[in-house]
């Protein structure tokens, strides 16, 4: 055994650090000081209902646009035909599966932006967003690439008759396309990050307008070289996206000579491996979180399918307006994450809790008023499905959809919470523990109950396999709701660092 040596005080470690490190050691660490619940909302000062509102209420017009033109695509595509509905609404899944992932990690650049706007540090904003712009590029490439595979894909899942056919073209001009909706996105984080949210309600109502547009036209005629039906609705949309391109690119050059002295907008434009890293090093989590959310998604529509055609089409008709009317709180979700970053960045971390419970009040009063219209309303929304269709077979329909908005109006203000919270943690960073929540219950709550239940479909009768798979939806949405209250709650997002030394 060799002879125990005793440091020198000319040694590298002097005998006090080693005495200060051996008592850090031993000494118990501060826990995070727990988040507080409720703060009394206040209407002015900082992180107070109107500073909310103002950043949320065009994030809000904008979502609620964006679910009115979804809701317009498929009401059209009602009218054109039975089957390119149930066509576009599977195709539709699918495709945000995989354009989700891409779609996160682009827009994580926006609570960079937030962050880095927040801490007073603008002329690296240029930056972020030339990293996002190439994310963009990169995703719409690797996106394209893979649009051959819808056929054989939808072949796969089982779908019989037309449906593969008219899912596969559905999905490849969506994924020929996606680069437009990539780079609309990335630019969208300039405006939207540093709270100019008005310019973004802008630009959005531009595309809507002329995808709603466009959709008039391209799906009952074509249209020059693009042709009619589902695959016109598909091209409606990717034409739309490049528009919202031009008008950002539009007014980034109209105030050239601002943007470049105060945020090196267009010096920025090298890659910066650095600062990409550090982007997917949080937008990872993000993207993955993203996709298992629309994974199980996609799965319970999948489970749906299976216990026939009434099923399947009560479940789109009621997915559909779940869409127009919770979109708009998607808005809030996105200003959350906005207002979280920038006074994260900012080292405000008590603006951050009362921009919780602000947002809490908010949501609490709009998820309200939609269960209302759950509950007492859902006749004229449903009507706008029937097209054609035989009275009794859409009395059927009817009856079941009506049911399966009743399940939606349970889970709809645990949705809002989940939103809130989620927007919240993700803005300061928190983004692994939102991923991991998202998967344990996607997975354990969600994607294997809905396995086995189509495994024992032949047990059960239709409708009640319905209720059961919508049931498991709920669960999963009401746990996820609890997990991230808890998580803010136990306040480790304070001590998260995003943007680094503000110095480099």
């Amino acid at each position: 055994m060799p002879p125990l040596r005793i440091p020198r005080p000319s040694d590298s470690l002097s005998f006090s650090k080693i005495s200060e490190n051996f008592v850090m050691s031993t000494m118990p660490q501060a826990a995070p000081r727990r988040a507080r619940l409720y703060v009394r909302p206040t209407w002015g000062g900082t992180a107070g209902l109107k500073e909310v509102l103002a950043v949320m209420f065009p994030l809000v017009i904008s979502n609620a646009l964006n679910g009115l033109n979804l809701f317009l695509d498929r009401t059209f595509l009602a009218w054109y035909g039975p089957h390119e509905f149930a066509a576009a609404m599977q195709s539709g899944v699918t495709y945000w599966l995989v354009f989700s992932f891409f779609f996160a990690i682009v827009t994580y650049a926006n609570t960079f932006v937030a962050q880095m706007h927040g801490a007073g540090i603008p002329r690296q904003i240029g930056g972020v967003i030339w990293q996002a712009i190439y994310l963009s590029v990169i995703s719409g490439v690797v996106f394209a690439g893979i649009a051959a595979l819808g056929y054989p894909l939808f072949r796969l899942i089982g779908h019989e008759g037309t449906l593969p056919r008219l899912e596969a073209e559905y999905f490849q001009v969506l994924a020929w396309g996606s680069i437009g909706g990539f780079l609309v996105n990335a630019l969208y984080c300039f405006y939207a990050g540093r709270g100019q949210t008005g310019l973004v309600l802008f630009v959005t109502a531009c595309v809507c307008l002329t995808n709603c547009a466009l959709n008039v036209i391209m799906i009952f005629e074509p249209l020059w070289i693009f042709p009619d039906g589902i695959r016109g609705a598909a091209w409606a949309t990717v034409l739309s996206q490049f528009v919202g391109v031009a008008l950002y690119i539009a007014f980034m050059l109209a105030r050239r000579i601002e943007y470049e002295t105060t945020y090196a907008l267009f010096s920025s434009w090298k890659l910066n491996t650095t600062l990409l890293k550090r982007v997917l090093r949080f937008a990872m989590p993000a993207g993955v979180h993203q996709t298992v959310e629309v994974l199980g998604f996609a799965v319970f529509l999948q489970v749906v399918g299976k216990f026939g055609f009434e099923s399947q089409h009560a479940t789109n008709m009621a997915m559909n307006i779940n869409l127009l009317l919770f979109i708009p709180a998607v808005g809030l979700h996105i200003a959350c994450s906005i207002l979280a970053g920038q006074y994260c960045g900012a080292k405000n971390h008590d603006a951050v809790e009362r921009l919780t419970f602000s947002a809490i009040a908010i949501v609490t009063a709009y998820m309200s008023v939609v269960i209302c219209v759950y509950l007492f309303l859902p006749g004229p929304l449903l009507d706008l499905f029937r097209g054609g269709m035989d009275a009794h077979l859409w009395d059927k329909l009817f009856a079941t959809a009506k049911t399966l908005l009743l399940v939606v109006a349970f889970y709809s203000l645990f949705d809002g919470v989940f939103l809130v919270y989620s927007g919240v943690l993700k803005g300061s960073g928190d983004t692994k523990f939102v991923m991991f929540m998202a998967m344990f219950f996607s997975i354990m709550v969600l994607t294997v109950p809905a396995v086995v239940l189509t495994m024992y479909r032949a047990q059960l009768v239709p409708r009640t396999g319905l209720l059961v798979a919508w049931g498991l939806c709920a669960n999963y949405i009401v746990m996820l709701a609890f997990a991230n209250l808890l998580r803010f709650r136990n306040g480790g997002w304070r001590s998260i660092d995003m943007i680094g030394d503000h110095s480099k």
